[in-house]
């Protein structure tokens, strides 16, 4: 999300929300509005787990985590397919 911000001149918000990010990606190119659901529900992974704790229990279930990894997918292939491909990886 803030390569596609980046690419098109915008500074992207210091945020780890790609909710916002996908809003904020969509009043550019109103395409990413098809992605917000995905990124609403991708966002608590973004922070919420980054660092262990004794919280084991509020960690994801499999199944969960397997459907966070689904929407991280289809974000990335999304953002990479609206950008130029010297900009791809």
């Amino acid at each position: 999300m803030k390569a596609f911000l980046v690419f098109k001149v915008i500074s992207p918000a210091k945020t780890h929300d790609i909710r916002k990010l996908a809003i904020e990606a969509a009043e550019i190119e109103p395409l990413f509005d098809q992605i917000i659901p995905a990124a609403a529900m991708l966002t608590p992974y973004a922070w919420e787990f980054r660092y262990p704790d004794d919280m084991v229990e509020t960690y994801p279930e499999r199944e969960e985590f397997e459907e966070a990894l689904k929407h991280a997918q289809t974000i990335c292939d999304f953002v990479l397919n609206q950008l130029p491909s010297e900009a791809k990886p």
